[in-house]
């Protein structure tokens, strides 16, 4: 084993070179007295010169009730095999990786619930100044380890040891729970139509994420994730805190409302824009009746203190006129006379009457039953 081993090494270190990492991952008995005299991993870490990068120990599988304590994991052993073992070999202590699995359904034996393992590791920071950190095994296909599961252990690991690759000190981009960003855009619009008095739309868009992504800064990934704070690719984008990834858009939705308005004596239409995950768009139409009384908000022809309403002497979808000193969206009430309307034509709304090329017509009464006379129509 310990010939093929460091053959095997060389053999890809050639082919790597020195720049990449180059790992292993044997089992935690390979180290120990059961491993023979020269206690089989700790003489190829030798023969090789110390040139593995670092060494993900599997801590598990290894029958009932066998590295299952702190003082199984990290205190002299009869066998030799554990990490207080293996730094009394001299195998660095910031090379020695602690392999478990998780969850339980993913392996024979050995499993420590995260939260007592991550107490063991704190305190084997503290009395044996170990930093290698932790690697875990989980297998999706039987029911082991989701997304979900994985964060909750790569939160509490990382915030014992934080990102740094173990093995090279100084070097390397850092490990977070989960990779990726995506980006969220929208757009809404809105709009309004009326006859008389000048038309008003409003519109509305459901929330949306001003462009931020699921990467951002934070002091832990919890953190992160309740909050939208700084985007970032990796740690050297976050000041005084850590680059995490996969976190939730809910933090930076924000709903946006569209708005417009529109003036003269054909219907028109206000518009507006924002940032949502679908486009909506608001509309509205009006009508005049004879004798009418009609109503809106905007502008008119003349400024205006309001939308009026009154008696004209012929039915009008034109615009009222009235005294102000500026246009204004607020109400109030006047009186004025329209003129017969132009381009008038039937239809069940005035968008039917504008859309379609319907009979013409002056007043309410020149079109079928239920109908209306619309004027301004194209």
């Amino acid at each position: 084993v310990s010939t093929q081993s460091t053959w095997g090494h060389k053999a890809v270190r050639a082919v790597i070179g020195s720049g990449s990492y180059l790992t292993h991952a044997p089992q935690a008995p390979y180290f120990g007295t059961w491993a023979g005299a020269k206690r089989g991993y700790v003489e190829i870490y030798k023969q090789l010169n110390g040139d593995i990068d670092w060494l993900n120990v599997q801590f598990y599988n290894q029958g009932a009730g066998c590295y299952t304590t702190y003082d199984g994991l990290f205190s002299p052993s009869a066998a030799k095999d554990n990490v207080k073992d293996l730094i009394d070999a001299g195998i660095p202590a910031n090379k020695i990786v602690l392999g478990k699995y998780y969850p339980a359904s993913n392996g024979g034996s050995g499993f420590i619930e995260p939260n007592a393992l991550q107490g063991f590791m704190v305190q084997a920071k503290k009395n044996l100044n170990w930093n290698g950190g932790f690697m875990v095994w989980g297998y999706k296909c039987n029911g082991g380890m989701d997304a979900s599961q994985a964060k909750t252990w790569g939160s509490l690991m990382q915030s014992t040891f934080g990102n740094s690759l173990p093995g090279r000190s100084g070097s390397g981009t850092g490990i977070n729970v989960d990779t990726g960003s995506n980006t969220g855009t929208g757009s809404n619009s809105g709009s309004g139509s009326g006859s008389g008095s000048s038309g008003s739309g409003s519109g509305s868009g459901s929330a949306g994420t001003g462009g931020k992504t699921t990467t951002r800064c934070g002091s832990s990934w919890g953190d992160a994730n309740t909050r939208c704070g700084q985007d970032c690719v990796n740690d050297g984008g976050c000041a005084g805190s850590k680059c995490w990834a996969d976190l939730s858009l809910v933090p930076c939705q924000s709903v946006n409302t569209g708005s417009g308005s529109g003036t003269g004596t054909k219907p028109s239409t206000g518009s507006g824009s924002g940032t949502g995950t679908k486009p909506s768009t608001g509309s509205g139409s009006g009508t005049g009746t004879k004798p009418s009384t009609g109503s809106g908000s905007g502008t008119g022809t003349k400024p205006s203190t309001g939308t009026g309403s009154g008696t004209g002497t012929k039915p009008s979808t034109g615009t009222g006129s009235g005294t102000g000193t500026k246009p204004s969206t607020g109400t109030g009430s006047g009186s004025g006379s329209g003129s017969p309307p132009t381009n008038t034509r039937c239809g069940t709304s005035w968008v039917d009457a504008d859309t379609k090329c319907g009979k013409n017509c002056k007043y309410p009464e020149d079109c079928p039953a239920g109908n209306n006379c619309f004027a301004s129509v194209s």
